[in-house]
């Protein structure tokens, strides 16, 4: 039952972030596109509160970055921040992912 409840507590965290939305097709995105497209990032119980930017570069397809602080790892290596990017296509009125996710480690200070 706790681990049920950890889980859908992480799932809002995930969801309570509001994105930005940007790009030449921002404004073709309605409220519930953006909430069906925050809901293919996976919350990550090791990072701070994500900062998302969904760029809308065409009609029905997005490119999604999720920053966030990498804070509670046990390897050195794997703390700090990080950029995960990928493409959403809306298919049939609903969205899915595209592709392999880049991870990209950010340099303090960038």
């Amino acid at each position: 039952m706790r681990t049920w409840i950890f889980a859908a507590a992480l799932l809002l965290c995930a969801c309570a972030v509001q994105p930005v939305v940007v790009g030449p097709f921002a404004t073709h995105l309605s409220a519930s596109d953006v909430s069906e497209i925050k809901h293919l990032i996976v919350a990550d119980r090791h990072g701070s509160r994500p900062q998302i930017t969904i760029n809308a570069v065409a009609r029905g397809r997005v490119r999604v970055s999720v920053a966030r602080l990498r804070t509670f790892e046990r390897a050195p290596q794997a703390r700090g921040q990080t950029r995960e990017t990928f493409t959403a296509l809306k298919r049939g009125g609903t969205w899915s992912a595209e592709g392999a996710v880049q991870v990209e480690r950010m340099q303090p200070g960038h």
